[in-house]
C-alpha cells in the first residue's frame, strides 16, 4: 500500500537510517520496517559513507519501493546534520530514528504511534526490548515484548542529545525541528551523548 501523508487515522510515519554505521546490517533493518503492522511508512535513508555493498543494496530496495524509500546522499557523518538532512526529506506526522544497533520488531511503529496519539502531552517515545530474540525465543518460545518509555520530561537538550546520540525513537515532526534549532545553537551538538 502507498503512504499517505494527509490520512489522519493513520499517520505517516518517516524512518530515517544513517547509513554510516550500519554496512551490511541495512538489509536487516529495512526488512524489519517493511513488515511492519503500521502500514503508513516512508524509508529516508541517508547514505554518507562509500560502502558500495551498501550502495548495491540501497538501490535494490529503491527500486523495488520507489514510492516508499528514498535514499539522500551526503557527505556529513555529523548526528544534527543527518538527523536534519532526514527531516528535511520527510513527509510523516512522526520521524522514527532507527539506531545502528536496532531492528524493528513488527509492532513497532503501531505500538509508538497510538502512545503518541493517545498522549498528546508526550513529545517523543522510545520502545526497549526486554531480552533479545534469541534469549526470548529461548528462554519462552515467545516473542519478546517491547516496552514503550515517554521521553522528553528532561528538557530540550537531554532530548536533543537522545535524538543525535543514536538512540531509537519515535518523535512528533515540531520538535524534531524545534530540537534542531536548539542543537544548532549548542557548542559541540555532535558530541552529546543521550
Amino acid at each position: 500500500m502507498k503512504p499517505d501523508q494527509h490520512n489522519s487515522t493513520c499517520p505517516m510515519v518517516s524512518v530515517c537510517i544513517s547509513t554510516s554505521e550500519w554496512g551490511a546490517n541495512i538489509q536487516k533493518a529495512i526488512d524489519s520496517i517493511l513488515v511492519q503492522t503500521h502500514w503508513n511508512w516512508e524509508i529516508v535513508v541517508i547514505h554518507n559513507c562509500d560502502r558500495r555493498l551498501t550502495e548495491v543494496v540501497l538501490e535494490q530496495y529503491q527500486r523495488r519501493y520507489f514510492d516508499r524509500i528514498q535514499v539522500v546522499k551526503t557527505d556529513t557523518d555529523r548526528s544534527h546534520e543527518t538527523l536534519a538532512t532526514g527531516l528535511m526529506h520527510s513527509h510523516g506526522k512522526y520521524l522514527s530514528m532507527l539506531s545502528p544497533t536496532d531492528h524493528m520488531p513488527q509492532r513497532r511503529l503501531a505500538n509508538e504511534v497510538a502512545y503518541l496519539e493517545s498522549n498528546s502531552k508526550a513529545r517523543a517515545v522510545c520502545s526497549v526490548a526486554e531480552h533479545s530474540v534469541e534469549e526470548t525465543a529461548v528462554m519462552s518460545g515467545r516473542r519478546r515484548q517491547e516496552v514503550l518509555y515517554r521521553l522528553g520530561d528532561a528538557g530540550n537538550l537531554n532530548l536533543g542529545a537522545q535524538l543525535v546520540g543514536g538512540r531509537s525513537m519515535m518523535v512528533r515532526r515540531k520538535v524534531a525541528t524545534d530540537l534542531l534549532v536548539i542543537l544548532a545553537h549548542a557548542a559541540t551538538p555532535y558530541q552529546m551523548v543521550g
